[in-house]
């Protein structure tokens, strides 16, 4: 979804236009926000090409080397604990999905 879509779709729900209802078995308690989260700075050796394949990838997302690694650790380890990380890009598509039903 692009990020127009994005916001529009925040600011319907800000509006009232477009309502989440949760029952209180679907609530979970989310971890910190990674901005408040303390991080740990590990120094890694990567071959020329699978870096220049990091940066690719990380470019085409539109996020930083580091925050690509990242999400792909985390994934990793989800998927071991038998559970999923959920991206931001795809939460934001299912949004979008939502605000165009809702219109």
């Amino acid at each position: 979804m692009r990020t127009t879509e994005g916001r529009q779709a925040a600011d319907a729900v800000a509006r009232g236009d477009m309502k989440f209802e949760f029952d209180e078995a679907g609530l979970a308690e989310l971890p910190p926000a990674a901005e408040t989260s303390p991080m740990v700075t590990k120094t890694m050796k990567w071959r020329p090409e699978t870096y220049l394949r990091i940066k690719e990838q990380a470019e085409a997302r539109g996020i930083s080397a580091g925050a690509f690694i990242r999400e792909c650790v985390e994934a990793q380890l989800a998927a071991l604990d038998g559970d999923r990380v959920v991206s931001l890009a795809d939460v934001q598509r299912a949004l979008g999905a939502l605000a165009h039903r809702a219109a």
